[in-house]
């Protein structure tokens, strides 16, 4: 995907979903992948770590609070989005489990990237979710890593994917957006810089 000139994010959805991810999952038909790629001037192990553990999206997502153990496959991570959600309020409760957990090689431009998934299991939301994160080629000495988050998701219910899937891909989109913009000067400030 390709990076925009200041590294911004590159978001794009596939128009008829079930396309096939990065680790060759799909979504059900009629269900839109949304991907949003982003640079980052900092090291790809420090990025996935502080990106994929999902009990940090609380930092990068509005109005969100997360709860879970250490990331590891099969654990599952509990995010509670709305206006009093921060202060243990009530809102939406967006249940994932992880399916992959898979760190980057390194911080070398070559080294295997790290892969991280998640199942949604409800009750509201179902689908897959994942974030990639890989080595890229440093820029005036410092290092980088290219961050890719995907969400294939519809609304659990009667209604059937291939209609709530489409409905949610341009809220998806702007969580994505806010998110990874809002993860520079998070990991700016983890990484020291």
């Amino acid at each position: 995907m390709p990076e925009t000139q200041h590294g911004g994010p590159v978001p794009s959805a596939s128009p008829t979903g079930g396309t096939p991810d990065a680790d060759g999952s799909a979504g059900p038909a009629g269900v839109p992948t949304v991907r949003v790629t982003r640079f980052f001037d900092v090291p790809a192990p420090l990025a996935f770590a502080l990106l994929a553990d999902g009990r940090n999206h609380g930092a990068l997502i509005p109005l969100t609070r997360v709860t879970g153990d250490d990331p590891a496959v099969g654990e599952v991570i509990r995010a509670v989005s709305g206006p009093f959600a921060r202060r243990s309020g009530r809102g939406l409760v967006d249940t994932m489990r992880i399916d992959r957990w898979d760190p980057p090689a390194g911080a070398a431009p070559g080294d295997a990237p790290g892969r991280s998934r998640f199942t949604k299991l409800g009750p509201l939301l179902l689908g897959t979710a994942g974030i990639d994160v890989s080595p890229a080629l440093p820029v005036g000495g410092r290092e980088r890593c290219r961050v890719t988050w995907t969400e294939t998701v519809h609304l659990a219910g009667p209604v059937p994917a291939r209609l709530t899937g489409p409905l949610l891909a341009p809220v998806l989109r702007a969580m994505l957006l806010w998110s990874l913009r809002a993860a520079d000067p998070y990991l700016r400030g983890h990484a020291g810089a």
